[in-house]
């Protein structure tokens, strides 16, 4: 992963992965398995942030931005959350690094950490409850799609583009709202259904060329800075990913208010006479 230490305009933080249908009917077999290795890494580092994380924030709000260490440990752990989904879910079939940065890798994330509004710091875990939830959701939901997926890629040999898209919009909403929390970011996390494509008359010869511009770049921002666009089917996928994220929440609730009646009934019974 890499980043920018400006302390000028926010931009949005960027996640790129190149496509290639080519996969590894092995390594697809077997990732969930694969996976685990990562996962206790990131785990590691998730808890050594969390302990680091208070002072971090203190830290910030008197400077008004995230300070240079801040800016490595928070860089660092979203950068390896990101190749870990993206690995998980056949979006990469780059496994992070067990150590090191990950610089060359196929994953491309970058931040751009800048001044922050106090305010924004003080309350930024309030702030960051609606992007979280929608987040939460959809990654909630993303297990239970990407095991039709996992069986969609086994059977056919490959790696579909509506799959890839709308794994990478859902991941990168996730990274998006994580380097916001973290204050990796001042632009507030959007792109769940893609980025905005628009059409424009290209001034040429021809009055009937059109060129694609992604809304929310700048114009001197090159071309490939992780644009999304997704088609119809990658939208209904990530719809299907909010929808099963949002039931398997709900059985969950339901679950618990379960467990917590009957816990009550049963001591009710037992101090019956």
């Amino acid at each position: 992963m890499s980043y920018v230490y400006e302390l000028g305009e926010p931009r949005r933080s960027v996640l790129k992965v190149d496509y290639s249908p080519e996969v590894n009917r092995g390594s697809i077999a077997f990732r969930f398995l694969l996976v685990i290795p990562y996962l206790l890494v990131y785990l590691a580092l998730l808890l050594f942030v969390f302990l680091a994380s208070p002072l971090v924030w203190i830290i910030a709000l008197g400077l008004g931005r995230l300070p240079r260490f801040g800016v490595d440990l928070y860089a660092y752990l979203i950068g390896y959350h990101a190749r870990l989904l993206t690995y998980l879910y056949f979006v990469s079939n780059t496994h992070p690094p067990i150590v090191g940065s990950g610089i060359g890798s196929k994953v491309e994330v970058e931040f751009f950490p800048s001044r922050l509004p106090r305010l924004s710091i003080l309350f930024r875990l309030i702030l960051a409850i609606p992007a979280l939830f929608i987040g939460q959701i959809s990654m909630s939901g993303l297990p239970l799609v990407g095991f039709f997926e996992w069986l969609v890629i086994l059977v056919r040999g490959d790696l579909p583009k509506s799959v890839f898209d709308a794994n990478l919009a859902v991941i990168r909403f996730s990274i998006r709202t994580e380097a916001w929390l973290l204050m990796l970011s001042g632009v507030y996390p959007d792109g769940l259904f893609g980025d905005k494509f628009n059409y424009e008359h290209h001034d040429s010869a021809d009055p009937n060329e059109l060129v694609g511009s992604y809304e929310g770049f700048s114009a001197e921002s090159p071309s490939g800075q992780g644009e999304v666009y997704l088609n119809r089917l990658s939208k209904a996928i990530v719809v299907i990913c909010l929808i099963s994220g949002l039931a398997m929440s709900f059985g969950r609730g339901q679950s618990t208010n379960s467990i917590v009646t009957q816990t009550q009934n049963s001591k009710g019974v037992s101090l019956s006479p």
